[in-house]
């Protein structure tokens, strides 16, 4: 552990710890108008997020806080507004993550029912031709297979078959 800087030190001595802010060190000062912000005071309005300061900042900050520690109580406005920037930019991210993952289940779902659209068609299209053929059993070619079945169902069967065989996966 290094040893802390003279300057703080000289600060701390002359205003005690609980007028530091606790993310920056800046010095409150109430002459000047620059109050610190008590950071275990109950949500109000100040925040967008609604959520108490000590959970923001340990949600944003990772920092451990506890009103018994001894160490200062306050943030600076400056840092409060970052704090409160960072927070809702947080919440932004996590909201535009969740809004991404549905978009694309979306587009994902969109393209498996336009494949799952393509093969009813081809089926459709074979189905077809099956009915114009009053031949049983009917034969087809598929390259220099024959594939011979009593029903469409067959056929489709017999052609997943020999596909396998063919296109091993």
């Amino acid at each position: 552990m290094t040893r802390p800087e003279p300057w703080l030190m000289a600060l701390v001595a002359k205003n005690g710890l609980d007028n530091l802010c606790r993310v920056c060190l800046a010095s409150g000062n109430a002459d000047l108008g620059y109050t610190l912000i008590n950071i275990f005071e109950p949500p109000n309005q100040d925040t967008a997020s609604g959520f108490s300061k000590a959970d923001v900042l340990h949600t944003i900050c990772d920092i451990e806080l506890s009103e018994d520690d001894h160490l200062p109580k306050r943030i600076c406005p400056v840092c409060f507004s970052r704090l409160d920037d960072a927070y809702n930019l947080r919440q932004q991210s996590q909201t535009t993550q969740q809004t991404l993952y549905e978009v694309l289940a979306e587009v994902t779902s969109a393209s498996e029912n336009a494949a799952r659209n393509n093969v009813n068609q081809l089926e459709h299209e074979v189905g077809k031709l099956f009915e114009r053929s009053k031949l049983f059993p009917k034969m087809f070619l598929f390259g220099m297979f024959p594939i011979s079945c009593f029903s469409f169902q067959g056929y489709f069967e017999q052609l997943r078959t020999y596909l396998t065989h063919i296109l091993p996966l």
